[in-house]
């Protein structure tokens, strides 16, 4: 059944049926305030199109305040912002178009120029349509808060995909404002009208990400132009000049655009301190600053190898990366990078061991700059003590580099205490860390990032450290022996001030008993020296002073046996025979090949003053009884049936100098004058000698 009803009726239904307040509250609006509203929304009305210039309204009509008066009497102020809040979103479509259109005319040019000009646009569009509600509400706060919310919400949608990388544009040529207009007063500022236009339209905070995008982008253009590769003496490339540059600079920039943007309460100043630049700016500051640690501590690190190579001299810079870890979570980072590093440019077999020895010495310099505690050195260090421990020369490179004079062992070993030198553990059974730890007395806990095994690199004495590599010091004993008694066979006048002072101190390394072997060597020289003095009482004009050892305690010494030449020969006889005048019960056992003679080798056209080997004295005063020899002959006269390749070497030395010269396979000739040696019709050939042949060709894989 259906059932009709009149409006009428159905008006009459609802009186009967509800209370007063209802009734009232759907009673249709009264004519008084429909009245005020109409004339309102008349006043309010966004306009489109929008003038290219701002023009402010004049004071609102009588009525119109009357209207707005009566509305606010009524509580329908909410009702009225809502009608306009509806009318600003309609009008947006037309924004919407503008800005399509302009920037599809404006394609292809700067994007910095557009962001200028929509700005500029969007600025006027947002004041146009504000300004009767500000003439109204002049005093109300949040009316404009209101608005400016709604306002931002509406153009967000309207910006073009451009927008962002002109901004960006923006800010960057806003940072390279000069500096004398950066520290004049605000009013002086050329963009601060563009500030104020985006914190107006609340893009600026929106876009606040780009603004300090630019800021890190400064910084790390900076630090690759001016610290990359910089380490030596640099205020501009050090840390301290990154942080100053960048207070000077960017801080300066973040003060006046906030200055600009209303966002800072605090007066221009002519010339503002850096204690109020950092205080305005602290929070955006403090993530600067870790940005210029951070970004300067990747770079150190990436450079970490080549500045280890110019140690000491890169001390500052490694005090400047030191602070940088201290404030970064970079140490895993640097590990990573610097033992790929030293894998890549060091552990292989084109490096020379000696290299590697002083590059790794330099690294435990370094990183105990960085890390007193040693735990970047025990994770960096392994893979380079691994590879050394698997070549067979390490063992001679570090006992050549304590010995010999101008190493930088060497200099460590003179640097060593003199309290220093008593024997610490190597002397004993036990290893040097296994001895120290029943010693210590401010026993500390291990660093939470320490490796495990890390308490074996602890050593600040470099040299613990490199004879560490070896559970067995046994090789370094034998080594420093062999390497002693070449240094001593080639001593001159019998002095061993320096031998004797580096095994003195190499005692409290290696231990007294161990270089027990060392001692007697140098005894031995020193009896040598008496008994030379002695013999040359007797025979004071023979030119003869040999080194007499005693057998059993020195290194086995490879000879190749052969017979002196007359004239040597009659020397080391007188020798022999003073000797054995003075010491009956002893006979003297000569070794040709080792010691060295000076000589004079006069020739027709000049006179050569040489020092040469034993063997190279007897090849050439073999050339004074006939010009011409071949090889089977001077390997007779010499009695040498082993180490051809040494007579072959004295050949080839006195051809170098021009003296002999092969003109027949196996036949050598002298030649009086450099004249007769080069225009005979032998070609000339400069001889390496087959000794120092590896050696050249490592230099050459180098």
């Amino acid at each position: 059944m259906s059932c009709l009803i009149t409006l009428e009726e159905l008006q009459e239904a609802i009186r009967k049926t509800s209370g007063p307040s209802e009734l009232h509250r759907a009673t249709p609006i009264d004519e008084p305030l429909s009245t005020a509203f109409h004339t309102l929304r008349k006043f309010l009305q966004p306009v489109w199109p929008v003038p290219l210039q701002y023009v402010a309204h004049p004071a609102p009509p009588k009525r119109v305040a009357q209207a707005l008066a009566y509305v606010i009497e009524n509580n329908a102020q909410e009702e009225l912002f809502d009608w306009y809040k509806g009318q600003i979103n309609r009008c947006f479509k037309h924004v919407n178009s503008e800005t399509a259109e302009f920037a599809a005319q404006n394609k292809g040019y700067p994007a910095h120029q557009l962001v200028f000009q929509l700005v500029e646009r969007w600025h006027v569009i947002f004041l146009t349509w504000y300004d009767p509600l500000r003439v109204l509400t002049p005093e109300d706060a949040s009316a404009y808060s209101l608005y400016s919310k709604y306002f931002h919400t509406f153009l967000l949608p309207c910006i073009p995909d451009s927008f962002p990388a002109g901004i960006k544009e923006v800010f960057t040529l806003d940072l390279t404002t000069s500096s004398s207009l950066l520290f004049g007063p605000t009013s002086k500022y050329p963009h601060s009208p563009m500030i104020k236009q985006l914190t107006t339209l609340g893009l600026l905070k929106r876009f606040q990400p780009l603004l300090f995008s630019v800021g890190y982008d400064a910084i790390d253009e900076r630090i690759e132009t001016i610290c990359r590769g910089e380490w030596l003496q640099s205020s501009s490339a050090s840390l301290e000049g990154m942080v100053g540059w960048f207070r000077q600079e960017i801080g300066v920039w973040l003060l006046k655009v906030l200055e600009a943007a209303d966002q800072c309460m605090v007066s221009s100043s002519n010339q503002p301190g850096m204690s109020r630049v950092i205080e305005i700016v602290r929070p955006a500051m403090s993530r600067f600053e870790y940005h210029i640690y951070k970004s300067l501590s990747e770079l150190r690190i990436n450079e970490l190898f080549d500045i280890i190579v110019d140690f000491p001299e890169t001390m500052p810079v490694l005090e400047d990366l030191r602070i940088c870890l201290n404030k970064t979570d970079q140490r895993a980072y640097l590990v990573q990078k610097l033992r790929a590093a030293n894998t890549r440019r060091l552990l292989h077999p084109g490096a020379d061991t000696q290299d590697i020895i002083t590059q790794y010495i330099s690294l435990m310099k370094a990183l105990r700059v960085l890390d007193p505690p040693g735990v970047l050195l025990s994770c960096v260090a392994q893979p380079v003590r691994v590879y050394l421990r698997s070549r067979e020369d390490t063992i001679r490179c570090i006992v050549t580099s304590l010995v010999e004079p101008g190493h930088s062992l060497g200099d460590e070993l003179d640097q060593i205490p003199e309290n220093d030198h008593a024997p610490q553990g190597l002397s004993s059974g036990l290893p040097i860390q296994e001895e120290n730890d029943y010693q210590l007395t401010d026993w500390t806990p291990d660093p939470v990032d320490a490796p495990i095994g890390y308490k074996s690199l602890l050593k600040d004495d470099v040299i613990e450290s490199l004879v560490s590599i070896y559970e067995n010091r046994d090789g370094f004993v034998k080594e420093l022996q062999t390497l002693l008694a070449s240094r001593l066979l080639a001593v001159k006048g019998f002095d061993v001030t320096q031998e004797l002072t580096r095994i003195e101190i190499l005692k409290g390394k290696f231990g007294e008993a161990n270089l027990q072997p060392c001692d007697i060597m140098l005894k031995d020289l020193s009896d040598s020296k008496r008994i030379d003095t002695a013999v040359h009482e007797v025979i004071p004009n023979a030119p003869v002073h040999p080194i007499i050892i005693s057998r059993l305690f020195w290194p086995n010494l490879a000879t190749s046996a052969f017979r002196f030449s007359p004239r040597l020969m009659e020397l080391v006889k007188a020798f022999e025979q003073t000797y054995t005048a003075q010491k009956v019960d002893r006979r003297l056992r000569w070794l040709p090949p080792l010691g060295n003679v000076e000589i004079d080798v006069e020739l027709q056209d000049r006179t050569l003053s040489l020092e040469v080997t034993p063997l190279q004295a007897s090849v050439i005063e073999l050339f004074e009884t006939s010009d011409i020899w071949t090889f089977t002959q001077l390997r007779t006269a010499l009695k040498m049936r082993t180490h051809l390749t040494s007579l072959r070497n004295s050949l080839y030395f006195w051809s170098n100098h021009e003296v002999l010269k092969e003109v027949e396979f196996g036949t050598w000739k002298l030649f009086e004058t450099r004249e007769s040696y080069k225009t005979s019709a032998a070609k000339i050939v400069r001889h390496v000698l087959e000794g120092a042949a590896a050696h050249i060709q490592k230099n050459k894989d180098r």
